[in-house]
């Protein structure tokens, strides 16, 4: 189903680099689609850094960094719940700043018009 509309925030507050919000035809059903950068600073990006190259936690002062792609429910604002946050409906990792907003685009573009987004 096609959306009823979408609202680009082209400058989200830090970490995001885009964001949009997208409006079903249902009632108060609306979706955040947020590419965020990851820094690598967080304490399970360290972890999974850590048993990657198998070295201490306490020696790794920081992770991979990447780029993701999420789908969460949100109010018509924007606003969304902690809940939401840990159970996107969609996410896709990238390496490459560039290739996330690529990505971001397309992601919009085909959940806008209820097709099918890429695994």
């Amino acid at each position: 189903m096609k959306a009823r509309w979408i609202l680009e925030d082209p400058a989200p507050e830090l970490p995001g680099i885009v964001r949009a919000i997208v409006a079903s035809w249902i009632p108060r059903r609306y979706h955040q689609i947020t590419t965020l950068s990851m820094d690598g600073k967080s304490d399970l990006s360290r972890l999974t850094e850590s048993i990657r190259i198998g070295e201490s936690f306490k020696d790794v002062q920081q992770g991979k960094r990447y780029f993701i792609t999420q789908i969460i429910k949100c109010s018509k604002d924007g606003i969304s719940h902690e809940d939401d946050y840990l159970s996107p409906i969609y996410e896709k990792e990238y390496e490459i700043l560039e290739k996330a907003k690529e990505g971001h685009r397309m992601t919009v573009d085909l959940f806008a018009f209820g097709k099918p987004l890429p695994q």
